[in-house]
């Protein structure tokens, strides 16, 4: 055998896919658009639950400081959702889209987390606020012993359900995103 028939089995026996970038990156801006969907439609949520808070505010006064946290809350979590969305890849090439990749599941990952976190500590402050704004704690008729029981009751009904919503708000409209870039990732990884 000569050197060009070994050059052409060999050429023959190259069956791995090559990758073509243009493609992929269509199918990466595609993904990039749906989470900008889903994290509009969560920003109207979050927009939508302040306002609720606001207007509870006007009618109970002692809730500003609820008020005030949902304020905080919403706009901490529209920045963290607008970290989330932001495009990453300028050039085309194995690396850079392989970077790209690995940090934008890394930053979907810290964002579950962080939200996670902030949703559960959060019914802590907002229910005890939430009694105090509508006078719970003011009620003479009601004993210290009673406030506290029912306090504690609801805090941890409250936090189961939170949890629940949470886990299955994260499953509706994000894990598909963060499923779909792990597939897109393992894609990349196949062609290697």
């Amino acid at each position: 055998m000569n050197e060009e028939e070994l050059k052409k089995l060999w050429k023959a026996d190259q069956t791995a896919p090559t990758i073509d970038f243009a493609i992929f990156q269509k199918s990466l801006i595609a993904w990039q658009n749906k989470l900008r969907r889903k994290a509009g439609i969560d920003i109207w949520v979050q927009s939508i639950i302040t306002v609720l808070v606001l207007v509870s505010v006007y009618f109970y006064p002692k809730m500003i400081f609820l008020g005030l946290y949902t304020v905080v809350l919403c706009i901490w979590y529209v920045r963290e959702l607008r970290r989330l969305y932001k495009p990453e890849i300028s050039e085309v090439n194995d690396f850079a889209v392989r970077h790209s990749l690995n940090a934008k599941i890394q930053t979907m990952k810290n964002y579950f987390r962080r939200t996670r976190v902030v949703t559960y500590l959060s019914v802590l402050l907002v229910l005890p606020a939430a009694y105090y704004g509508l006078n719970i704690f003011d009620n003479p008729s009601i004993t210290t012993s009673d406030i506290i029981r029912s306090l504690i009751f609801t805090l941890i009904l409250c936090e189961i359900l939170i949890v629940i919503v949470t886990e299955i708000y994260f499953a509706i409209l994000y894990t598909p995103a963060l499923n779909e870039l792990k597939k897109l990732l393992r894609q990349l990884d196949a062609n290697e």
